[in-house]
């Protein structure tokens, strides 16, 4: 009985593990007048130049991105930034999906 127990209570955090580490986002970005900052995990080489372009329209915006990559796809969670800049952020990284694998 005692055993079943410890196998449950490992299979329980195994799992939650696993969940944990596949909510994981790739990237967290800062974005603040215009530039922006890595926090946590990487980007394509020169994703981090072509994000600060697409700023430029945008020149006071601040906000965050984290980048998450779900079945072969990439899922996007913008905060504090207009439509617009989001927007210009989605078309930038979607059009380099490929370079995350």
């Amino acid at each position: 009985m005692t055993m079943l127990v410890v196998l449950a209570v490992v299979l329980v955090v195994g799992f939650g593990l696993i969940a944990a580490l596949a909510s994981r986002p790739k990237a967290s970005l800062t974005i603040r007048g215009g530039q922006v900052d890595l926090i946590d995990g990487s980007l394509p080489p020169g994703l981090e130049r072509d994000l600060e372009d697409a700023l430029k329209l945008s020149p006071g915006a601040e906000g965050g991105l984290r980048i998450f990559s779900r079945d072969d796809r990439l899922e996007l969670k913008i905060e504090g930034l207009d439509p617009g800049t989001e927007q210009r952020i989605r078309n930038v990284v979607l059009l380099r999906r490929q370079d995350f694998d």
